[in-house]
C-alpha cells in the first residue's frame, strides 16, 4: 500500500465506512473519509475522520496516524449508540462556492431509530470537530419513524467529480441524496430515497431540514 493509516481500533469499528471525500480542503489532493462507528466506549458515540491528501515520496510508504497527524480532522458523534459514521460520503460543492462538502449518517438516531444525516464543510471559518458543527442537519419527520434508519445509504458524488460532486440538475451545485425506510398507511415498510438540491448561499448559516423538505423522493 502507498499509504498506511493507523491509530484506529478494531473494537471501535474503525474503517466501518470508507469513502472518497473529494477535494474537501480546497487543495489539489483528494481526501479520504473513514468512520469509527463505535468510538468512545462505553457510550459509543462514534466518529468520522477526514484524512487529507498530500504529496508523497515515490517508493516510500506514507504512514498516517489518525490520533496524531496534522493531516487528520476528527468529527465526533454527539449521541450514545446512534451510529454516527455508519456511512460517510463526499457529496461535492452543495452551495457553489468551489469547495466540496461531506456527509455523515447517524441511522439509529432517536429513541425509535428514526435516523439523521449531517453535512460538514472544511471551507468555513471553523474546522468541524463534532456533530454540533454540522452546516446542514436533516431530521426524520415522517408519520411513522420507528426503525426508519434514515441515512442508511449515502450517495457519494465525489466518485463523479471531486469538487462538483453529483450535479444532477446542472446548476453548478451538488445534490445531497440518501436512503432510508418509510411506511405506508398499513405500516408496511418500503425503501425511500431523498434528494435535496444544492442552493447558492446555503451554508451562510446552519440549516435544519426535514425529510418532507426534500426536492425529490423515490
Amino acid at each position: 500500500a502507498d499509504v498506511r493509516i493507523m491509530g484506529g481500533l478494531y473494537a471501535n469499528a474503525f474503517g466501518q465506512s470508507n469513502a472518497q471525500g473529494g477535494k474537501l480542503d480546497g487543495d489539489s489532493y483528494h481526501d479520504l473519509l473513514i468512520s469509527s462507528l463505535q468510538e468512545t466506549p462505553p457510550t459509543y458515540r462514534g466518529a468520522a475522520y477526514v484524512v487529507k491528501g498530500a504529496a508523497g515520496i515515490a517508493g516510500v510508504q506514507t504512514k498516517v496516524n489518525v490520533l496524531t497527524s496534522g493531516r487528520v480532522v476528527r468529527v465526533a458523534g454527539g449521541n450514545s449508540s446512534f451510529g454516527f459514521g455508519f456511512h460517510t460520503a463526499g457529496i461535492g460543492d452543495i452551495n457553489g462556492d468551489g469547495k466540496a462538502e461531506f456527509a455523515v449518517s447517524e441511522p439509529y438516531n432517536g429513541s425509535s431509530k428514526q435516523g439523521k444525516v449531517y453535512v460538514f464543510t472544511l471551507g468555513g471559518s471553523k474546522v468541524p470537530t463534532s456533530a454540533a458543527d454540522a452546516v446542514i442537519v436533516v431530521n426524520n419527520d415522517n408519520t411513522i419513524t420507528a426503525n426508519a434508519l434514515t441515512g442508511r445509504g449515502l450517495a457519494n458524488g465525489a466518485v463523479l467529480d471531486p469538487i462538483k460532486g453529483a450535479d444532477v440538475n446542472k446548476d453548478g451545485r451538488a445534490e445531497l441524496a440518501f436512503s432510508g425506510w418509510n411506511f405506508n398507511a398499513s405500516s408496511q415498510k418500503y425503501g425511500q430515497v431523498y434528494m435535496f438540491n444544492g442552493k447558492a448561499g446555503l451554508l451562510n448559516k446552519p440549516v435544519t431540514y426535514k425529510l418532507s423538505d426534500a426536492d425529490y423522493t423515490w
